[in-house]
């Protein structure tokens, strides 16, 4: 009977209705002693709860970020029952930690401290605890010799992390309004070296440095932002060349080699091998990214880090990915594109040449770039667009592209026969532009001189985002383009399937043509016509050679190719 009681009682008190003002453990129930955790002004439910000697440090070398790794917990209504908890510690002072969000509080006691705080020997009283806002530590502590790095504790609480190799550090989550004691520990978690007291306020970041202080005079580069020393900004020296390790997105612009000491000052190692590399230093939103030859680092005296800036675009996707990954070349930041090919880049260097890579799904090597240049501040998009040709490395069959230029079977002639004789210098352009001159033996669709452009055999170019086809050009008669998918049209047997433009003239100055796939049909007639037998909506998916041909002239100059809409 009695056990029936016993259990009808606690039904009824686990079932009652809970007024919203009321807590765990108020009068009238068995137990009335403890704590309410408050976040401002509100319970916090759930708060995660410590207890650890005073005197308590972690007992190996583990990196742990968290405050502490709880106890037990506060119940819905943020009540955290001591009575049982205190009764069951042996004599000694102990550190009381609750976590709850961002807020914590923590506080050393004796076990009679706490019996009297929380009225353990007379019940019957709750007492509210306001848990303030964290605060944080940045600091720098002298290196044990032989050590790479240091550990970096707080007595009473779990977290554990390590400085870098110059000693820097940094607490991210500590608690407001105690005094807290910091250790410090050699790489091998053996030796228990320094120790130091600091009191920190809620919201705050507290420096410390502990470090030896240093000569007034220091060798090295200073960082500066803001017109102060850009202290312990991070600092990376890459390849100008390097691609970021694939398959694991990194938001960073660099992942750091060495840091900034206080005063801004850093030394960066001149790379053994010839060639140009990235130095990049940052610091909140600031950024310094040049590149500079072998060599040439210990020339630099003082950079100024500029507010960053940030881009989107959009790439063309190879056939069958899902995807690609997005990066700059010399940086560590890698993104990965949407199945639209649509990208971002947050945070880049203001300032300076920037050399953006895609790399395909499953793939190591990129695929395509392009350069770009951003002020600080700015929020850019770069629409797609793919320079296939302008001439300017074109100095043999290898390094022109695959351009080439061919003439018809039927007594055409083109002249030069090779695209790298046919390069030259010009002066308006300012730049190398093919220059040739043909002679066609007669009219018709079967009679032709081109410059064309092998794309490939297999996989071709998905021209379905085209926006435009844009051509600098001059001579004496007319042109116009020719894009080819090499699939045969099943009502025209032996017929390769191909989108023209109509003719368009030529002029003795330098012009820019613009072709909009609405100007492009499959066959267009010879006479100017539009009466296409398919429209480009058929070979669009699947380009396989672009050509360029030159009508009723002797002579046509070409610059400039460029796909606009596009970009592989």
């Amino acid at each position: 009977m009695r056990k029936f009681l016993l259990f009808m009682t606690l039904a009824l008190w686990c079932c009652s209705t809970d007024s919203g003002n009321s807590v765990a453990g108020g009068p009238g129930s068995e137990t009335t002693n403890g704590i309410v955790a408050m976040v401002d002004g509100a319970k916090a439910s759930y708060a995660a709860v410590s207890l650890r000697r005073v005197d308590y440090k972690a007992a190996k070398g583990e990196v742990e970020n968290v405050m502490v790794n709880p106890d037990f917990y506060a119940d819905s209504l943020g009540f955290i029952d001591m009575e049982q908890r205190i009764k069951s510690l042996d004599k000694g002072s102990y550190r009381l930690t609750i976590i709850h969000g961002g807020s914590s509080f923590s506080k050393e006691y004796t076990v009679e401290q706490m019996a009297k705080e929380f009225n353990i020997e007379d019940g019957k009283d709750v007492k509210s605890i306001a848990l303030p806002h964290a605060s944080s530590i940045t600091g720098s502590i002298d290196m044990p010799e032989g050590s790479d790095f240091v550990w970096v504790g707080v007595r009473g609480l779990d977290v554990l992390i390590k400085t870098d190799s110059e000693g820097n550090f940094a607490l991210p989550f500590l608690p407001a309004e105690d005094s807290l004691k910091l250790y410090f520990v050699d790489e091998k978690y053996k030796k228990f070296y320094d120790s130091t007291s600091v009191e920190l306020e809620p919201l705050i970041n507290k420096e410390l440095n502990l470090a030896t202080p240093k000569p007034a005079k220091v060798e090295g580069i200073v960082a500066m932002a803001n017109g102060k020393p850009a202290s312990f900004a991070s600092v990376a020296l890459r390849p100008a060349s390097a691609i970021a390790e694939l398959d694991s997105q990194e938001a960073s612009l660099i992942k750091a080699d060495t840091y900034a000491n206080e005063d801004g000052v850093f030394n960066v190692k001149e790379p053994e091998g010839e060639g140009l590399y990235r130095l990049t230093v940052a610091q909140d939103g600031y950024v310094y990214s040049v590149v500079v030859k072998s060599g040439e680092i210990d020339d630099l005296d003082t950079v100024q880090l500029m507010a960053t800036a940030s881009m989107s675009g959009k790439v063309s996707l190879k056939s069958g990915s899902a995807y690609s990954w997005a990066g700059v070349y010399g940086l560590d930041v890698l993104v990965k594109t949407d199945k639209l090919g649509n990208y971002s880049f947050p945070t880049l260097p203001a300032n300076d040449s920037l050399n953006v890579y895609f790399v395909s799904e499953n793939d190591s090597i990129p695929y395509v770039d392009r350069d770009f240049s951003l002020k600080s501040y700015d929020v850019e998009f770069l629409y797609p667009s793919m320079l296939i040709g302008d001439f300017e490395d074109c100095e043999d069959d290898m390094s022109c592209g695959g351009w080439y230029v061919n003439a018809g079977p039927t007594g055409s002639s083109i002249s030069p026969t090779v695209v790298s004789k046919a390069v030259a210098y010009d002066s308006v352009r300012k730049s190398n532009v093919f220059h040739a001159t043909y002679s066609l033996s007669g009219e018709g669709s079967g009679v032709w001189v081109l410059l064309g452009k092998f794309i490939s055999e297999d996989d071709g170019w998905n021209l379905s985002l085209l926006d435009s086809v844009e051509v600098y050009a001059k001579g004496d008669g007319n042109i116009r383009i020719y894009l080819e998918n090499w699939e045969y049209d099943k009502e025209q047997a032996g017929q390769v399937v191909k989108a023209a433009s109509d003719l368009r003239a030529l002029s003795s100055s330098w012009k820019r043509f613009v072709f909009k796939p609405s100007d492009l049909c499959v066959d267009y007639a010879d006479d100017g016509s539009a009466n296409c037998k398919k429209t480009w909506e058929s070979v669009k998916a699947s380009i396989k050679q672009f050509s360029i041909l030159p009508y009723s002239g002797k002579e046509f100059y070409i610059d400039d190719i460029r796909l606009h809409g596009t970009l592989f």
